[in-house]
């Protein structure tokens, strides 16, 4: 029987060198299928309002991308990659892309106000806060 590199328990991934890269990017993989699940019907829905979709995305995206936070000892590369994914996902549910948000310089703050949602960072230290008490 040999060492595993890496191995699933309670739905994390737990890598061999104990770092939480797999998990991270196996959540953000898991987020993006959900996200893709129900954007057709949500998010690109024009009789939705903003303020749904955002409760959708905090319940069914975040819910899935953040699963296990709790016990992450997140680096800033994998706090990049959790940016990246939730800003992504906030300009698609605005109805912004990346050209646009330059050309009329658009910041990150302005498009989450938007929206009506917060840095992926105080989703994650939320949940950390509570785990600890």
């Amino acid at each position: 029987m040999g060492i595993v590199q890496k191995a699933k328990y309670l739905g994390c991934l737990i890598d061999r060198d104990g770092n939480d890269k797999c998990d991270v990017i196996a959540r953000v993989e898991k987020a993006s299928q959900a996200f893709g699940a129900v954007s057709s019907c949500v998010f690109k829905s024009g009789i939705i309002t903003m303020r749904v979709k955002a409760a959708v995305y905090a319940a069914v995206v975040l819910s899935v991308l953040l699963y296990g936070c709790e016990a992450w000892a997140l680096t800033e590369a994998l706090l990049t990659r959790l940016r990246s994914f939730h800003r992504r996902c906030v300009r698609e549910i605005a109805g912004v892309d990346r050209g646009t948000v330059r050309e009329f310089r658009l910041t990150s703050e302005e498009v989450l106000k938007k929206v009506g949602l917060k840095h992926i960072e105080v989703y994650v230290y939320r949940r950390q806060l509570r785990w600890v008490g």
